[in-house]
């Protein structure tokens, strides 16, 4: 609106220019300056709705930033410590500003705090670096282009009572259990009490090499035998 008052404002002081200039040139004998003068005072007010509706219109259809502008943040995402990849990196003009939207691979295996960490301090350095009016970042463990997806796969506790039933009686007390979701698969990391017997985790270990043979949701099973506390 404030653009659009402005290159209003400008027309009214170029017409009234060129409008003065034509009745002058009329008022000399040189008739032919009134028409040239409302043709460009046509031209210009034309020229201008042109170009304000065309930069509206491509805030309505989701233009994105410039080539280079792009490239550019993408390098700022992809610097950022801790990103190991970039994908589905979107923009769209808002406001004479930009939205981004980015996902970002990070390792598979650090903590919930600690991808969000790195998701946040990508998007601090493209707020800080760039003209765009908001950041959304994704945390990726891998990519969803070339993964097999997981979504199809049961939940935690779907995955616990499938993984008792299979082991029986071999599974002892687990203090903690963590599993990762990659491509397609689930890999578990199971950690022990500090109370755990030694015999115990051996029986455990050799029934979860026969569980892996053939199992439909785990691709590998890591035993810790004790956590601290």
């Amino acid at each position: 609106m404030l653009a659009a008052n402005a290159w209003h404002t400008r027309a009214d002081a170029a017409t009234s220019l060129i409008g003065a200039i034509g009745i002058s040139g009329n008022l000399l004998g040189y008739g032919f300056l009134d028409s040239l003068a409302a043709a460009l005072v046509a031209f210009f007010i034309v020229r201008m709705g042109v170009k304000l509706a065309y930069q509206a219109l491509s805030e309505l259809v989701d233009t994105g930033v410039e080539a280079e502008e792009l490239a550019s943040i993408r390098r700022t995402l992809q610097e950022t410590p801790g990103v190991r990849g970039l994908h589905e990196l979107r923009t769209r003009r808002m406001a004479g500003q930009a939205l981004v939207d980015a996902h970002i691979l990070v390792d598979p295996r650090i903590s919930v705090s600690e991808g969000h960490f790195i998701a946040e301090s990508a998007r601090q350095r493209v707020l800080a670096g760039h003209e765009v009016l908001e950041v959304m970042v994704h945390i990726d463990p891998e990519d969803d282009a070339l993964a097999r997806p997981s979504a199809n796969l049961p939940g935690r506790e779907q995955l616990l009572a499938h993984l008792r039933e299979r082991l029986g009686g071999a599974l002892p007390e687990v203090r903690r259990t963590v599993f990762h979701y990659l491509d397609g698969k689930v890999e578990a990391e199971l950690f022990l009490g500090q109370a755990a017997r030694p015999e115990d985790a051996g029986r455990l270990e050799q029934a979860l090499r026969e569980c892996l043979k053939d199992d439909p949701y785990f691709r590998a099973i890591h035993l810790h035998r004790s956590d601290a506390p």
